[in-house]
């Protein structure tokens, strides 16, 4: 079954079915207003009531909107598409509804914008579904009567019917049918709910943000504590007696043994022995040491032979150096000092075995 409606500013009109005449409800100032929904549930009570009361039957219908509830202009021909394109912004920026709803029309070569307030088609046509109305189209008089649209009539009803499918094609814009009502309270609720929402997850986001930088500044602390300076071991000033040798401080689990070639050592004979720093540069080189220098020292009585590495000497080469000097001369004591002009620094003792 198919129908017509005729929305006007202040009636709706039917016909279809079993009428054989159009049938008229008459919005009540309180429910529609000048082209405005003023209460959305007074108009779904009159509706309901206009139904019920006509006993008119469910169909698929279009909706034809009355002159009075929508603007025209038509665009000057002459005139370029950019010049139009302005014309019509023009046009509907002076249109007063709340939501604007427009099409285009072209007949005989003639263009006419026409503008309308998309709120009271789709409030009417969104009650209308809860009384199984399918509303499948929505059109101006213009279509169907051009300039000429005056009133409806059983005429103008029978026009739309026989033009029923091709006026979807003319149709200003129609929401989903599956699409439910919302009342201004409704949407007013859903407006807060969803800014809410909104505000939390913002909220959240930014708690799990603060959350990683301070993980990452944690981390970053830790890092630099990890790699903190190593500690100095404390070292016997020269010329002390009987101090226990100072401990060999591990800066690497690895060294390539073949670094040995690059390290500057120099020997300086402490004991007065000819030959003696001789001695101990045959035993490094064996051990594949080669920048080596040899001296005699000034100064300096000490019993114990003495070994000054700068920090930037490996523990697996003071560790070697140490162990192979110890077998031919005793106790050896060791110390760092970054002034030192060379890597490694010896100095045999006074009292050394040969």
């Amino acid at each position: 079954m198919r129908g017509v409606f005729y929305l006007d500013s202040n009636n709706l009109q039917y016909f279809g079915g079993k009428a054989t005449a159009p049938v008229v409800l008459a919005f009540l100032p309180t429910a529609v207003h000048d082209m405005e929904v003023v209460d959305i549930d007074e108009v779904e009570k009159q509706l309901t009531e206009f139904v019920t009361t006509n006993k008119l039957e469910p169909a698929e219908t279009v909706m034809i909107l009355a002159p009075t509830i929508y603007f025209t202009k038509e665009l000057t021909v002459e005139k370029k598409p950019e010049e139009q394109q302005a014309e019509k912004t023009l046009f509907l920026e002076n249109v007063p509804v709340s939501e604007l709803a427009s099409r285009e029309y072209t007949v005989l070569k003639k263009t006419t914008v026409v503008a309308t307030n998309q709120e009271l088609y789709l409030t009417i046509s969104d009650l209308l579904q809860k009384h199984k109305f399918t509303v499948t189209a929505v059109v101006p008089a213009f279509t169907l009567a051009g300039t000429n649209a005056t009133g409806f009539s059983t005429a103008l009803a029978q026009q739309a019917l026989k033009q029923f499918t091709s006026l979807k094609q003319a149709s200003f814009t129609l929401k989903d049918v599956n699409e439910e009502i919302v009342r201004p309270e409704e949407q007013l609720f859903e407006t807060h709910e969803k800014s809410n929402n909104r505000l939390f997850i913002m909220l959240g986001l930014f708690g799990i943000l603060v959350g990683v930088l301070i993980i990452v500044i944690m981390l970053q602390r830790q890092s630099k504590a990890n790699k903190g300076v190593e500690p100095t071991p404390t070292l016997a000033p020269l010329g002390t007696a009987n101090t226990p040798p100072s401990p060999i401080v591990t800066t690497e689990p690895t060294v390539d043994p073949a670094l040995r070639e690059t390290l500057e050592v120099q020997i300086l004979n402490g004991s007065g022995i000819s030959g003696q720093a001789d001695e101990v540069a045959a035993i490094l080189r064996d051990l594949g040491y080669e920048q080596i220098e040899t001296g005699n020292a000034t100064g300096v009585d000490s019993p114990q032979t003495l070994i000054v590495f700068k920090p930037s000497v490996a523990a697996f080469f003071r560790e070697e150096i140490v162990a192979s000097l110890e077998a031919s001369f005793g106790e050896i004591s060791t110390r760092e000092n970054t002034d030192i002009n060379v890597d490694i620094s010896i100095t045999t003792a006074t009292s050394a075995e040969n």
